[in-house]
């Protein structure tokens, strides 16, 4: 068995502010990460620091992009026992991804979708809960609460087989090393 980890969070940007005001949900951001460090995520979101409207398959670091923006923003980690397989489709999944990062872009279309519950699946399109969901249910690793076109950040906090390991601020995250780990707290 292998563990993996899904990242809610609450954005303070401007798109993150409008979607919390529109869900009226604590955490409006969702992200995986495959290493028991917990140093590097992927979700989908924006591309470029500064523009909100060029999004899709992003890599996420503490130190740098939006996350680096504001280390105060809450957050909740969740840890998932997976088998070895899973796993491995996960990895290749990423892999698959980061080989051709152009091709995988933000579902924007399917924002107002998600809102009035309409599935809208689309080929590599993805928001970013859409996409953890997607890496969970091509797995097998869990069954989700509704279809993964539908999924939002907060839908994760409905199954059960996921279990919070760290809850607090993004920076407090830097310091925190989940079990398993061979990773120093960043600020040791």
């Amino acid at each position: 068995m292998r563990t993996i980890y899904i990242l809610l969070s609450r954005s303070n940007t401007v798109c993150a502010r409008f979607i919390r005001l529109m869900t009226a949900c604590r955490y409006n951001h969702s992200s995986i990460s495959l290493s028991p460090e917990i140093d590097c995520f992927y979700s989908f979101g924006r591309r470029r620091l500064h523009n909100p409207l060029i999004g899709g398959f992003v890599r996420e670091t503490l130190d740098a992009g939006v996350f680096s923006l504001n280390l105060d923003q809450p957050c909740v980690l969740y840890a998932l026992e997976v088998s070895e397989e899973a796993y491995a489709k996960m990895e290749g999944q990423v892999s698959e991804c980061l080989a051709n990062y152009p091709s995988y872009r933000y579902n924007f279309l399917g924002i107002p979708f998600t809102y009035f519950g309409i599935p809208m699946p689309l080929k590599k399109h993805y928001q970013c809960g859409q996409f953890v969901a997607w890496m969970l249910e091509m797995t097998g690793a869990c069954t989700l609460p509704r279809p993964v076109s539908l999924m939002q950040p907060m839908d994760f906090v409905k199954i059960p087989e996921l279990v919070p390991v760290y809850t607090g601020t993004l920076g407090g995250l830097a310091d925190f090393t989940p079990a398993g780990s061979t990773r120093a707290p960043a600020h040791a």
